[in-house]
């Protein structure tokens, strides 16, 4: 289920979550995790994003961040 745009707080930490549809598998190998990954560590590393946690299962994702460094 989509949910409307939320307001943007300064400092915010976000949880950021999607699945597959109907649950299906998004992920399929350590490669397809490691081709997610690699342009999340590009922006952490760049410091457009504070990362502080995620999770990838087959048929979603979490991940908890903060925009900006």
């Amino acid at each position: 289920m989509l949910r409307g745009p939320h307001l943007g707080v300064e400092g915010g930490v976000y949880h950021v979550m999607a699945r597959g549809v109907e649950r299906r598998a998004i992920f399929r190998d350590d490669t397809d995790r490691q081709n997610f990954l690699r342009p999340l560590e590009a922006v952490a590393d760049e410091g457009d994003v504070t990362l502080f946690a995620y999770v990838l299962m087959d048929n979603h994702f979490h991940v908890v961040a903060r925009p900006g460094g």
